[in-house]
C-alpha cells in the first residue's frame, strides 16, 4: 500500500496559480480547449519557461505546439490549491465577483450591526477546564 505524496511548490509559485487560474477560466469562458504556456506567458507578461515550471506541479502534461488541455489543467489547479471545496459552496460565479465593485458590496457587519472604528469586538471568554 503506497501513500500519495504530497506535492509542494515554491511560495512565489502557489502565488501565481491564482493567476493562471484566472486567465484559463477566460479561455475557457471564450470556448478555447488548449491553453500554451507562452500564450499565457504573453496575457501576464512573465517568461514562458517559469509558466512552464509553475503549471508542471500539477502534473498537467501538454501537448507540443498545442499546449495544455485548459478543463484538465483548471481542474488541477483547483485541487493543487484545495479550493475543490470551496468552489462548490460559492454562491456567485467568479466572473460576476469580479465584475462587482466594492461600492455595491454591503458592509461588514458582526451580529447584524455594521462595524465601525468605535464599535468594541467582543473577546472569546477564557474556557476553565477542571
Amino acid at each position: 500500500m503506497s501513500a500519495k505524496k504530497p506535492r509542494t511548490a515554491a511560495i512565489p509559485t502557489i502565488k501565481r496559480l491564482p493567476l493562471y487560474l484566472r486567465s484559463l477560466r477566460d479561455l475557457q469562458m471564450q470556448g478555447e480547449v488548449f491553453a500554451s504556456s507562452a500564450a499565457l506567458a504573453k496575457k501576464l507578461m512573465f517568461d514562458p519557461v517559469v509558466v512552464r515550471k509553475d503549471l508542471a506541479i500539477t502534473g498537467v502534461v501538454g501537448t507540443p505546439r498545442l499546449g495544455f488541455p485548459v478543463d484538465e489543467l483548471i481542474s488541477a489547479i483547483v485541487d493543487f490549491l484545495g479550493w475543490q471545496n470551496l468552489a462548490l459552496r460559492t454562491a456567485l460565479p467568479m466572473r460576476c465577483l469580479s465584475s462587482m465593485s466594492f461600492a455595491t458590496m454591503p458592509p461588514i457587519t458582526r451580529l447584524n450591526r455594521p462595524l465601525s472604528r468605535n464599535t468594541p469586538i467582543p473577546q472569546p471568554r477564557a474556557v476553565m477546564r477542571a
